[in-house]
């Protein structure tokens, strides 16, 4: 932010939420990246691209049915 670079998503690690078993708590819930969707620049051609995976080891795409599109 402070050198005014575009942000898409912000995340935070599960080392920060509760999650504990006695309590009753379980908010392991992290935003891995596991792919991007590019386009390709205008002077390259205009709006072409797709999707380039970028996940670490042992993680992957899945879909989730409980996830609603949220507008702004």
């Amino acid at each position: 932010e402070r050198l005014g670079v575009p942000s898409d998503s912000y995340g935070v690690g599960s080392s920060l939420m509760s999650n504990d078993t006695i309590v009753g708590t379980n908010t392991d819930f992290t935003a891995d990246v596991v792919r991007i969707q590019v386009q390709a620049p205008p002077r390259f051609g205009g709006a072409g691209g797709g999707w380039v995976d970028m996940a670490k080891v042992g993680r992957a795409p899945c879909d989730n049915p409980e996830m609603e599109l949220v507008g702004w």
